[in-house]
């Protein structure tokens, strides 16, 4: 297991840091032409009950096609069809450790036991909850041992392999959890920086059709990727920030603007996902978009921006692709779930000739 140090909190505030791929994935993306998205469906507004939110975070798809929504202020997982329509609801507001309580519920993901596995931030724990909502277990992480740190394990984002290994990235202690679907800790790696391998705020995490881990490092605007056993591979992305200090660190090679809306960069994006295709969507928070990426980084496609009109965002913080290429839009700060069309893929027939 490594060892590492570890750093306490600090407030998301962001910086730019430049990270280039450095090697390729051996899973390819066919060479097509993507026109954005078409709004299908909207649903959500702030309260407490049934089908409204607080600050709706996570979110993930069950083989049976619900959605599963981390609904972090309402202290709850709320269930839906992929029309929106609600189903149930588990978990509750409560102290810091009861079983079943949640406290900041945060990053989602269904395992291939079918178990609902939520990275419950502010309890400091992972908990276990069969479809239904039945809590199975819950665990903590490990303490730092270090005395003027805080010890206790931050999760925020979480992605369940095809083992069953349960990834966890730890928001405030800048690293990564590798643990058995029982809560036994397995391997640590990651510490606070801008190297390889190193973390600003780690926050969503998914595993790719081809067994790699992919990383969204918040703070330091990128994606990084690695193997199962924590081996880094390659990373991509730098800061774009385009409404918080318009403009820093954009460039525009399509002159697609307003402010450098550009390509393959980010500010302080959250979420990441895979359609069956392979490709890797990001929620480019603070951007108010959605970009969407061959599996070793690619620029395909951007949508989005700022507003509380339908299609817009504000702060999209996780995305999610259903079985028929259906794209989910967590619209944190517009209290809502935003469903667009599968991405319309044109083929280029390469080997057509008159």
């Amino acid at each position: 297991m490594r060892t590492l140090a570890r750093f306490g909190l600090i407030g998301l505030l962001a910086f730019a840091v430049i990270a280039a791929p450095i090697s390729a994935q051996d899973e390819e993306v066919p060479s097509s032409t993507l026109t954005k998205p078409e709004l299908l469906k909207l649903w959500g507004s702030v309260g407490d009950d049934p089908g409204r939110f607080q600050s709706p975070w996570g979110i993930d798809i069950g083989p049976d096609g619900q959605i599963f929504l981390s609904d972090h202020k309402n202290q709850r997982v709320q269930v839906f069809t992929r029309e929106g329509e609600f189903v149930r609801e588990f978990g509750q507001s409560g102290g810091w450790l009861e079983p079943g309580q949640l406290r900041g519920p945060v990053g989602i993901s269904i395992g291939p036991d079918g178990n609902v596995y939520v990275a419950d931030a502010w309890s400091h724990r992972v908990q276990a909850f069969t479809r239904e909502g039945e809590f199975l277990r819950s665990w903590q992480g490990p303490s730092s041992g270090l005395p003027d740190d805080d010890p206790r394990m931050t999760p925020w984002g979480i992605a369940v392999g095809p083992e069953g290994h349960v990834f966890v990235s730890d928001l405030n202690l800048h690293q990564i959890y590798k643990f058995s679907n029982e809560g036994e800790l397995i391997d640590i790696w990651g510490e606070r920086g801008t190297g390889p391998g190193q973390f600003t705020h780690p926050t969503g995490m998914e595993v790719s059709p081809n067994h790699q881990l992919y990383v969204v490092d918040s703070l330091n605007h990128r994606v990084q990727v690695f193997d199962l056993n924590g081996e880094f591979q390659f990373a991509w992305g730098d800061q774009c920030s385009i409404y918080i200090h318009p403009d820093r660190g954009c460039d525009d090679p399509d002159g697609d603007g307003p402010l450098g809306k550009t390509d393959a960069q980010f500010d302080s994006p959250w979420g990441i996902t895979f359609d069956a295709d392979g490709r890797a969507y990001v929620a480019d928070s603070a951007n108010k978009r959605i970009q969407v990426f061959t599996p070793d980084g690619e620029f395909l496609l951007k949508w989005g921006e700022f507003g509380r009109a339908p299609g817009e965002f504000d702060n999209s913080v996780d995305v999610e692709v259903d079985a028929e290429g259906r794209i989910y839009v967590v619209d944190l700060n517009n209290q809502r779930i935003q469903k667009f069309s599968a991405l319309d893929v044109a083929q280029t027939d390469e080997s057509s000739s008159e």
